[in-house]
């Protein structure tokens, strides 16, 4: 049996990626005991049996060692899950897999490295940027260009026709240290995943329509607070389980905010002069806030916004206890009683800006499968790994077995059995048994033919289609930056202080525990943390990209 066609030829997918102003500090431990062998060298030790292409990759079965990030809904042991049974039995490759809960992964990643007790590869870890490139430098995690080019032909396909994408996945060394997670370009669903929704039957009760700005959205929760629509209880005109970040998140666009999407927190180009900023210094960030801090003391927004568990936060959305809500689809995430929940466009701010700017980039990370020095079969997990860059790959991992939890349509699509979706455990619960990619990180491909998540509905994609106008362009988005080691121990402490400093201080500004007559002062305080150095490092980041894009 053969791979499939390394890329579907239905389009050629655009540049994107993804970074966050809060990275992890640089780790201090090495792998300095053996197995520093250099890439090219473990390449070219295969087994005799080792086949180029085609399945099995292997005549002789062989077991390869990873360390793995545990989806909570999977069975306790991977390989009694449908489709990695399957795909045991297509490759003759069997996997050690390590399994690791989620929340206790960078813990035992760090353990693993500081004893030189490593597995073969990393799968789920989400390493940091600034870790990748110093475990790079020191040779802990090792090169994949190579191994892509010689043996992952869907990979390499995938990225060849995704302009920007090699710079998005290359460190300034020139090291490729993880492979990608790449989202299909046309998944508007998952693209724009984040929406604002506000309950018709409120909007009803209050004979108002969609308000189109930000002040319409304001005096409209205000109406909701008076009439107190809800009539079975509490009515609070908007509620998140993120401490209001989720709706500051749909409001940055109308602000001027993020214009490059989420793939650089923090920092984008101010519209107006073209220039690099960091926004949570600029003025239009702090008129944000003020709207933010006008709807806290209106009591518009939930009190305990910041301090409400997600379980609660779901059950009282479900109940109708909220007009406005920002999430992916309602219906799908709270159940029937948030079916009166309709979907908004983006809305204008005080200055006319109305992009929305929630938007992921299609190279989203490449720190969820890292190779390290300890590898003993490098070839064949490329082989391994590669198949879940084409499409039969993708139907696997998200689907699972035809006629077990899948089944095709008249018009070849694929969708869940009846059972599986009907399952009154739910979704997740259901998959469980034959597939483990929900609730921890994973590389490889997603496509909307076999991903079945909630940014796939319909109630989803007719969301994303009424954001599409006003979204940033996909060649406007910037990827991960990626950086030296000198920049990174440069950055070592700065990153820390500073997201702290900003989280702990938005806080305060909405909640007006801090006067905005304190914000010269706030700013202030940021430059005197590295604030300059910090912007240095993201303009040469930067200049990189540029130059290599």
């Amino acid at each position: 049996m053969m791979d499939a066609n390394p890329i579907s030829r239905r389009r050629a997918l655009q540049l994107a990626g993804t970074t966050g102003l809060a990275m992890a500090a640089l780790g201090t431990a090495s792998c300095s005991s053996g197995g520093d062998d250099p890439a090219d060298e473990r390449l070219s030790e295969v087994p005799d049996s080792f086949n180029e292409s085609g399945f099995p990759i292997v005549d002789e079965p062989l077991t390869i060692r990873y360390m793995t990030a545990k989806n909570p809904n999977s069975l306790p042991e991977y390989n009694d899950v449908a489709s990695w049974k399957h795909y045991q039995s297509q490759t003759n490759v069997t996997v050690d897999w390590g399994l690791v809960p989620t929340t206790a992964m960078k813990e035992k990643v760090n353990l693993a490295i500081a004893s030189g007790d490593l597995p073969e590869a990393f799968y789920g870890a989400a390493l940091p940027s600034l870790e990748m490139v110093r475990y790079g430098a020191d040779g802990t995690l090792l090169p994949l260009g190579e191994l892509i080019e010689t043996h992952m032909p869907n990979l390499t396909a995938l990225v060849d026709s995704t302009p920007g994408a090699r710079a998005a996945m290359t460190f300034p060394d020139g090291g490729i240290y993880g492979l990608p997670v790449v989202h299909d370009a046309e998944f508007l669903g998952l693209s724009y995943s984040q929406r604002l929704w506000i309950r018709q039957d409120w909007l009803d009760r209050v004979d108002e329509s969609m308000p189109t700005t930000t002040e319409e959205y304001f005096t409209l929760l205000q109406k909701f607070k008076k009439a107190s629509p809800n009539r079975d209880g509490d009515s609070i005109p908007y509620g998140d389980y993120a401490s209001g970040q989720s709706l500051e998140n749909m409001l940055l666009g109308s602000y001027g905010l993020r214009t490059r999407g989420t793939g650089t927190a923090n920092i984008d180009t101010d519209p107006s002069t073209g220039e690099l900023r960091f926004y949570p210094a600029h003025e239009a960030y702090r008129d944000l806030l003020e709207f933010l801090h006008r709807m806290y003391a209106e009591g518009l927004v939930a009190k305990h916004i910041f301090s409400i568990e997600r379980g609660q936060f779901d059950a009282d959305a479900g109940a109708g206890v909220y007009g406005t809500v920002v999430t992916i689809d309602p219906e799908q995430m709270y159940g029937d009683g948030a079916a009166e929940f309709v979907s908004s466009k983006q809305l204008v701010g005080p200055q006319g800006d109305h992009t929305y700017v929630h938007c992921r980039p299609t190279v989203v990370n490449t720190a969820n499968f890292s190779i390290t020095n300890r590898v003993e079969n490098m070839a064949v997990i490329g082989r391994w790994m590669d198949h879940f860059y084409s499409d039969a790959g993708c139907e696997l991992f998200f689907m699972g077995i035809e006629g077990e939890s899948f089944q095709r349509t008249s018009s070849g699509e694929v969708e869940y059995l009846p059972e599986i979706i009907n399952n009154s455990e739910g979704l997740g619960k259901a998959l469980g048994s034959y597939v483990t990619y929900g609730g921890s990180p994973y590389p490889g491909w997603v496509q909307e033919s076999f991903f079945k998540g909630q940014e796939a509905t319909d109630n989803s994609r007719k969301a994303a289609e009424l954001l599409e106008p006003d979204a940033i362009p996909m060649a406007d988005r910037w990827p991960n930056f990626t950086y030296t080691v000198e920049e990174g121990t440069r950055l070592q402490g700065i990153v820390d202080d500073i997201t702290k400093f900003c989280e702990e201080s938005r806080a305060q500004f909405i909640t007006g525990d801090r006067s905005f007559s304190e914000w010269d002062k706030y700013v202030d305080t940021l430059n005197s943390m590295g604030l300059e150095d910090f912007m240095e490092v993201q303009e040469a980041a930067l200049g990189r990209f540029n130059s290599a894009a």
